[in-house]
């Protein structure tokens, strides 16, 4: 193959391919060394594994396999201590066996988890966004779906807000779907403690706006009314005490955004 190949270049290709075969030997041989990653050490267990491992020990897991966590994370401003995999079955527990006692006249439906969204730890408690289809007693299916926002102690469960409509098994074109959902939570009037900005919303299945009672309950106990509208919400920027609804970015001619400051009010942002 290298008949036409001048005597200098034979010898620098014999070399050549010596130190790669050489490069190569100390290459297998030389122990591996990854690049420092952005995200540190990797943990010694599968996360998911431990998680799953969690919920096997626990006697009412459905059949269902749920992932890490078994519930959502309700945005806030940092810091923000959120509750364990641990901390979140205890408090899916708890929550569940007070819906059945608030409610004595319906049951739980047996084959879903009643639906969680946390908060934060902190002194005053965490605030959880719960809902669940129910079923009135003697019924074969779920017939109503209840929502809540509370607020979770060691000792006690209150709720800030609540309502009720249609089950969300039942939600599709044409039907009212009412429902509450804590936008975010944020230290608005600045005591070091997250209050919580949400809404009660009503909408009909198939609608692009939605009509929003919107409410701040904050950390000290009281509960802010802060305005009403019709609108199409799209997302939710978090400020260190503040939040800026977006509105009408996918459907409406012109974008519109609106401030919830340390005024507790709806306005537009300027």
């Amino acid at each position: 193959m290298f008949a036409n190949v001048p005597l200098k270049g034979t010898v620098a290709i014999a070399l050549l391919a010596t130190a790669l075969l050489a490069g190569s030997r100390a290459f297998r041989e030389s122990p591996a060394v990854s690049a420092p990653s952005v995200l540190g050490a990797l943990p010694d267990v599968n996360p998911q594994l431990e998680t799953e491992a969690a919920l096997a020990a626990h006697e009412n897991v459905p059949e269902v396999p749920y992932e890490q966590p078994i519930g959502g994370m309700i945005p806030a401003a940092e810091p923000c201590t959120r509750p364990t995999v641990d901390e979140q079955i205890a408090l899916h527990d708890r929550i569940t066996a007070w819906i059945d006692r608030r409610y004595r006249r319906e049951v739980s439906n047996a084959a879903e988890w009643t639906n969680l969204s946390f908060g934060c730890m902190e002194g005053t408690g965490i605030v959880v966004n719960a809902n669940a289809d129910r079923m009135t007693k003697g019924k074969e299916r779920p017939d109503v779906g209840r929502w809540w926002l509370l607020r979770v102690t060691r000792d006690r469960i209150v709720p800030l807000a609540e309502t009720r409509g249609s089950p969300v098994n039942d939600w599709m074109e044409w039907v009212i779907e009412a429902s509450i959902e804590t936008l975010a939570l944020v230290d608005f009037d600045r005591d070091g403690a997250h209050d919580a900005l949400f809404v009660r919303k009503v909408q009909e299945g198939g609608a692009i706006t939605a009509t929003y009672d919107i409410s701040i309950a904050l950390a000290t106990g009281r509960t802010t009314f802060v305005g009403h509208r019709d609108l199409e919400l799209d997302d939710v920027i978090l400020e260190p005490h503040g939040v800026v609804l977006v509105t009408g970015r996918r459907y409406a001619v012109k974008e519109s955004r609106y401030c919830i400051r340390g005024g507790l009010e709806l306005r537009r942002c300027r």
